[in-house]
């Protein structure tokens, strides 16, 4: 079951990346992929509720709409059973990765 935590990180930007520190860790937003640049900018300079979970950022909930930053094995959810999936996807939504 993974480690699900809230904290609370600031939102930067260097250079031509994004970036969310939390204590001393920084996690690079997946700009462009999960999220759109127009979106996170002007998060720049912020301090957010983020979601770690497994020492990964899953989304910043500290914005409405909350940013979606990761999703768990979204291509392996795509290339298993039908039934695995469904218990995969149950997995992330009872340890609040996922929304139902």
């Amino acid at each position: 079951m993974p480690k699900v935590q809230t904290a609370i990180g600031k939102v930067s930007r260097v250079g031509g990346k994004y970036l969310v520190t939390v204590g001393r860790k920084k996690y690079t937003l997946p700009v462009g992929t999960l999220i759109s640049r127009e979106l996170i900018s002007g998060a720049v300079g912020q301090e957010l509720e983020v979601t770690i979970a497994n020492n990964t950022l899953v989304a910043i909930s500290g914005r409405r709409p909350p940013i979606t930053c990761y999703i768990p094995a979204v291509s392996l959810l795509n290339e298993v059973e039908p039934e695995v999936q469904a218990a995969l996807r149950a997995v992330y939504t009872k340890a609040g990765i996922l929304e139902d």
